[in-house]
């Protein structure tokens, strides 16, 4: 004697529609999870970020890019002239006077008339032991951490519901 049996699965040709729009629907997902994590890095990379003018706070930015089939790449920087300096540091070299008079006087708020002498000493210290790191970006994308992997896990459980439909 033989046992005889038959499975029906409902929805499952639906199921496998979803599944070749996958691509998209994980591309779509992945982008918005990398843009809310763009837009937080950013944010807090700007409190972080040294401040004078606020011109490098303003200069920072981020984009997705496309880097495959539900695949994006978030990219984060200043787009300030002095934004790697401020990140990373910098070696010995002379800097713009111009500048660092301006920053002299602001900052440490010299008198106009004793700013041209306080910027070349800071120049000259500046043109032989360069100048510190001051990160700004990084500590914020470590900060950020916990939410971007939230962000990317709603994702994933958004990509299986669409799916799943």
């Amino acid at each position: 004697m033989m046992l005889d049996f038959e499975v029906r699965a409902k929805g499952f040709d639906r199921t496998l529609q979803n599944l070749a729009a996958y691509d998209q629907i994980s591309t779509d997902e992945n982008r918005r999870a990398m843009n809310s994590s763009i837009n937080l890095v950013v944010k807090i990379g700007g409190r972080n970020a040294p401040w004078n003018t606020g011109f490098l706070r303003a200069k920072i930015q981020g984009e997705v890019r496309q880097a495959g089939p539900g695949e994006v790449l978030g990219v984060i920087g200043s787009y300030a002239p002095h934004g790697a300096v401020m990140e990373l540091g910098a070696g010995p070299h002379w800097p713009n006077v111009r500048n660092l008079n301006y920053w002299v006087e602001r900052k440490l708020r010299v008198s106009r008339a004793d700013a041209e002498a306080v910027t070349f000493l800071i120049g000259r210290a500046i043109s032989r032991g360069g100048l510190r790191a001051r990160p700004y970006l990084m500590p914020a994308y470590e900060t950020a951490q916990p939410r971007i992997r939230g962000f990317f896990e709603g994702a994933l459980a958004n990509t299986v519901r669409r799916l799943t439909r």
